[in-house]
């Protein structure tokens, strides 16, 4: 169990999910932002895979 849910949690900490995550704040604040820019910043993240 232990193993599936450290899975699950990788798949959620991933760049495309990061990206996805930060556009949808972004839109919420009323920010512009391409998914470039969404890509970069999820770059930040070290566990991103980037």
């Amino acid at each position: 169990m232990k193993e599936k849910l450290k899975k699950m949690l990788k798949a959620l900490w991933s760049k495309p999910v990061l990206a996805a995550v930060i556009i949808a704040l972004a839109g919420a604040l009323g920010y512009e932002m391409s998914a470039d820019d969404a890509d970069r910043l999820a770059c930040l993240f070290r566990a991103a895979g980037c």
